[in-house]
């Protein structure tokens, strides 16, 4: 069932002009997603509010079909529903698409779908529901009646709490731009009733032209609305805009979650810190999540001081940025650069979050091989850090195919929005060209065999197209191995060399790597830090080699004798963290 939860979908309460546009309100995208839920030829039933003003409903009706197709939406049938058809329509409810329930009084209305038997006809509807003012309120499981009515609020015998039809949580309160000064029985409406009501409640106080979507799981309101609750009321969203109310999580088979969308804790680690904790505390990662690696080490290579300006070249989830952050104390600037398009949305919006806005944190999306450019644009740069790691939030999500471990397209861009992916990256080599690979990007001891067994699933019309497809590549070619204890760990670490070459080639990280550390002296101010941390040898080899060529230039005036690694506290904690190794540098004064 799609719910729409609606004021006045067609105008506003209480005004006599008529609306500059035809159909369904368009603002707050209600035409658009009411286009994109309904179905063609769609078969509409209208469900009234007061059950025996029979012209008034039969003019609603006219009203709503004609609403409905100047709005471009497809229709075959409008009926309508009250006291003349009431018991025998909701039998046939199924043979709708669109249920609209109508605005009115709501107990009257209320005491009509009892009546009619609504509340357990409507279960299990696969369609559309829009609810308008009172048809909105009846929605909720427990109704809240605001008082309308003379004497209502003064009544012993007024109920204000009633039995709904359960299709939402949310008790809505309508057309609060009109009715939030009325004074009703000497009371005013919202202060002295409603406020008073909401003690351990939430009423959702909604202009006309605002409503609340709930499909698929998530609630979300559309437009300006105001949350009361606890005797209070505030602004929650504005003209425009939305915002997620609930969002139902997504359900798994046994006791804990398994596949990576299902850990709904380890996606929101602010909200679930102590179970975060405990999967760090077992030397694990939590998906979804990255934990920065060497932070203090590199904090100290970098003598970060308030008021200096420097760059992240690898944002990543923003746990390095974050502690740089910190030691500005509120004077100076980071630039923050990632080429992921969809994390690093995530990492601004979670920084942003803590308090690091544009006054004095940046976030570009940019490969990183444009440090020269940024380094004019934006710089120089008192330190610069760059992490070249690849995130655990990208490893752990399968639809970005960077893990042998789990089911997904054979992708592994960091961009996934630019280049080809690694399935399309394969039929363009030849096996001589993939052996090569294997071998100048891992090291791998078994590039040969590999490259053939690829080649020639290839050739048979078997190209890999997934991650579970590669892998059995790979252990295919392997069989020629004898069948021990060993086999299992090298069949492991062979496919982890397998993925990583593959990646370095489809991302031309090499290459990349090599442009930023030309243009990386250029970036730096006089006295700038650099601090680079690597993850396997070749990129280590590049970074030492390019590093002693600018000291023995002159144009570092020190740099590192060797390589730091993580303490081994650390690499117990984070098992990604074993192979890291940081290298720093401090660019001459000039």
């Amino acid at each position: 069932m799609t719910l729409y939860l609606t004021s006045s979908p067609t105008g506003s309460y209480r005004e006599a002009k008529q609306p500059s546009y035809k159909g369904f309100n368009p603002e707050n995208r209600l035409v658009d997603n009411l286009k994109a839920d309904w179905k063609e030829q769609s078969r509409c039933l209208l469900i009234c509010a007061n059950p025996d003003a029979y012209m008034q409903n039969n003019e609603m009706r006219f009203f709503f079909e004609k609403t409905v197709r100047e709005t471009g939406l497809s229709v075959s049938a409008f009926d309508v529903c009250d006291s003349r058809n009431g018991e025998e329509t909701v039998k046939n409810l199924r043979a709708y698409d669109v249920l609209i329930l109508g605005g009115g009084h709501v107990p009257t209305q209320n005491r009509f779908f009892q009546r009619i038997g609504l509340i357990q006809a409507i279960k299990g509807f696969d369609g559309i529901v829009m609810g308008i003012s009172a048809g909105t309120m009846n929605c909720a499981g427990t109704v809240y009646a605001q008082p309308e009515m003379p004497g209502e609020s003064t009544s012993k015998v007024y109920r204000r709490f009633l039995e709904g039809l359960g299709l939402t949580r949310c008790n809505v309160l309508p057309h609060y731009q009109a009715v939030k000064g009325d004074v009703l029985d000497g009371k005013r409406l919202m202060e002295d009733i409603t406020y008073p009501d909401s003690f351990g409640r939430k009423f959702y106080a909604l202009p006309d032209g605002s409503y609340i979507l709930q499909k698929d799981g998530a609630v979300t309101v559309f437009g300006e609305a105001y949350l009361v609750a606890e005797g209070e009321i505030g602004k929650i969203c504005s003209a425009g805009e939305s915002l997620i109310l609930h969002k139902r999580r997504q359900r798994y088979q046994g006791t804990h979650p398994r596949r990576f969308e299902e850990k709904y804790k380890e996606h929101e680690p602010e909200k679930y810190a102590g179970t975060i904790e405990k999967v760090i505390s077992k030397g694990s990662t939590p998906a979804g999540m990255h934990i920065s690696i060497c932070v203090e080490e590199i904090l100290e290579v970098l003598k970060i001081r308030p008021g200096e300006r420097g760059i992240d070249l690898t944002l990543g989830y923003g746990g390095h940025t974050r502690r740089m952050l910190e030691q500005l104390k509120g004077e100076g600037h980071i630039w923050g650069l990632d080429v992921d398009p969809i994390e690093i949305r995530k990492t601004k919006e979670r920084l942003n979050g803590l308090g690091y806005g544009e006054d004095i944190l940046t976030v570009i999306q940019e490969n990183f091989s444009e440090i020269g450019r940024i380094g004019k644009e934006y710089g120089p740069f008192d330190f610069v850090l760059a992490d070249l790691g690849v995130s655990s939030m990208q490893i752990d999500n399968p639809e970005r195919g960077f893990s042998y471990k789990t089911e997904g397209p054979l992708d592994l861009r960091l961009n996934p929005e630019q280049g080809v992916t690694a399935a399309e990256r394969l039929l363009e080599l030849s096996e001589e060209e993939i052996a090569g690979m294997l071998a100048e990007n891992a090291d791998e001891p078994y590039a040969q065999e590999i490259a053939g067994e690829i080649a020639g699933r290839i050739r048979r019309g078997r190209k890999p197209e997934t991650t579970a497809q590669l892998r059995e590549a790979v252990e295919a070619a392997l069989a020629f191995l004898p069948e021990d204890k060993q086999k299992k760990d090298v069949v492991k670490k062979t496919c982890q060399r397998v993925f990583q070459a593959i990646r370095i080639d489809v991302n031309s990280e090499f290459e990349v790597l090599e442009a930023m550390l030309a243009g990386l002296p250029e970036a730096l101010a006089p006295g700038g830090r650099a601090a680079i941390l690597t993850f396997h040898s070749g990129e280590d080899r590049l970074v030492k080699k390019a590093f002693k060529r600018f000291y023995k230039e002159g144009i570092f005036c020190d740099i590192a004798k060797d390589v730091i690694r993580p303490s081994a506290e650390e690499c117990r904690r984070n098992g990604r963290a074993g192979c890291a190794k940081l290298r720093w540098a401090v660019k001459a004064e000039m």
